[in-house]
């Protein structure tokens, strides 16, 4: 007898669920909560209702006022039988299937993850870890094997590295194997692999901008202002009254981008939103392929992307704004601003500032 306690899975692991007093420091009345369990289902699901027993018997006594109710003990055995669940399955091995859905299920939980999370998860993760899928067995040599099959120095080799460590670490491997794995992946880097690209200058940009027609100008002319993605100018940009840019979502959620130059936005009448039509259904990370079309049907030289980068180049050159302010506008992190484009302040650059000095 005991108070009620349900099973859950999600995944492959099992959860307890039941009315529960709030976990410390916060008071109030019982309401519905969860303890993972780390137990695989259906292996171990006799474990798991013995488990339940023990909870149910222990928030009847807690009811009763016969004993307090210890949050920390029950996370702890959560822990526990989980690291015990998946030595386990080490031991007998994890076949490719469950290795990649183990993986998705630690890679949710370490941090909240935006709207972008799926197309992130589908290129970052299971993209390199497809070959995954029909293994019987997954162990260290598996996983080095499947680095070991792309290029060294590639964005793609460091890329599967990453993966590879993900699942390692999912899997609760020692970290030995996971530097290991994330090490065999080194090598590669955006600075070192690949040459500045020629970007057009802000005069190009403008007889190309203007060669447009209005429905394919309106997107186009806000990248190059804004500096934002392709997927953001066709789905969640709008232009405020102030001038400026109002992203709504897209791979790094909401934000407000800076104009620069200012001029641009009365010069295509940005604050007038107009767009081709695009299928609801598209996912972001595919959504700027009708830009890309548009671009070489009008022989363009240079790509819808190229216009970000010479936003951010333009941020350098221009002393009121400061590199912090610029990544935010970009929506990337400061560290990503600076490895990707301090290398464009090149030599041409720093004299014509010297100019300008007393």
């Amino acid at each position: 007898m005991g108070v009620p306690v349900s099973l859950e899975v999600e995944g492959k692991r099992i959860r307890l669920r039941a009315m529960m007093p709030p976990k410390p420091p916060t008071t109030g009345s019982p309401r519905q909560q969860r303890i993972s369990t780390g137990l695989i289902y259906p292996q171990q699901v006799s474990e798991a209702v013995d488990l339940a027993r023990r909870l149910g018997s222990e928030l009847l006594n807690h009811q009763l006022g016969q004993q307090m109710f210890r949050w920390e003990e029950w996370e702890r055995k959560g822990n526990k039988q989980q690291a015990i669940a998946i030595n386990q399955q080490l031991s007998v091995g994890i076949n490719g299937d469950d290795a990649i859905n183990e993986t998705w299920i630690w890679w949710q939980k370490q941090r909240a993850r935006s709207a972008s999370a799926a197309a992130t998860w589908q290129k970052d993760y299971l993209s390199p870890l497809r070959s995954l899928k029909g293994v019987l067995r997954v162990d260290e040599s598996v996983l080095a094997s499947l680095i070991e099959a792309t290029a060294p120095g590639t964005k793609t080799r460091k890329r599967t590295a990453m993966a590879a460590a993900a699942v390692a670490r999912a899997l609760a491997y020692e970290e030995t194997v996971i530097r290991r794995l994330k090490d065999n992946g080194k090598g590669y880097s955006e600075i070192n692999s690949a040459k500045n690209r020629e970007l057009p200058t802000d005069e190009r940009i403008i007889e190309f901008i203007d060669s447009l027609p209005r429905k394919y100008q309106w997107p186009t002319a806000v990248m190059a202002t804004f500096g934002c993605r392709p997927h953001e100018a066709l789905r969640y940009a709008t232009v405020n009254e102030k001038y400026s840019l109002i992203i709504t979502g897209g791979k790094t959620g909401p934000r407000h981008s800076l104009p620069l130059p200012k001029q641009w936005i009365e010069m295509w009448e940005l604050q007038n939103k107009e767009l081709p039509k695009i299928k609801e259904n598209t996912p972001d990370g595919e959504i700027g392929s009708c830009l890309n079309r548009q671009f070489k049907k009008q022989g363009c030289e240079f790509a819808p992307y190229d216009l970000r980068h010479c936003f951010a180049v333009r941020t350098i050159m221009e002393s009121k704004i400061s590199p912090t302010l610029a990544a935010k506008s970009m929506g990337h992190s400061l560290e990503v601003h600076t490895r990707k484009y301090q290398r464009y302040f090149d030599s041409k650059n720093i004299e014509s500032i010297i100019d300008l000095l007393d």
